[in-house]
């Protein structure tokens, strides 16, 4: 679910994820989402035992 006025995950949000997935991540890894947007890339690093941080200028994000 993304609210309206946030950036939805795109093609780039799923180039970023595969090459995130394609890194070794050691459990409890931080990783620091910029810009975040949806959090989709956030999630994709909790999802891999990482601690995801993300972070946005908007308030909706």
């Amino acid at each position: 679910m993304v609210l309206p006025g946030v950036y939805a995950p795109q093609e780039d949000t799923a180039l970023l994820a595969g090459a995130l997935s394609d890194e070794s991540l050691p459990p409890g890894a931080a990783v620091l989402d910029v810009g975040t947007g949806s959090g989709a890339l956030a999630l994709a690093a909790a999802g891999r035992g990482g601690r995801g941080t993300a972070v946005d200028v908007s308030g909706r994000a």
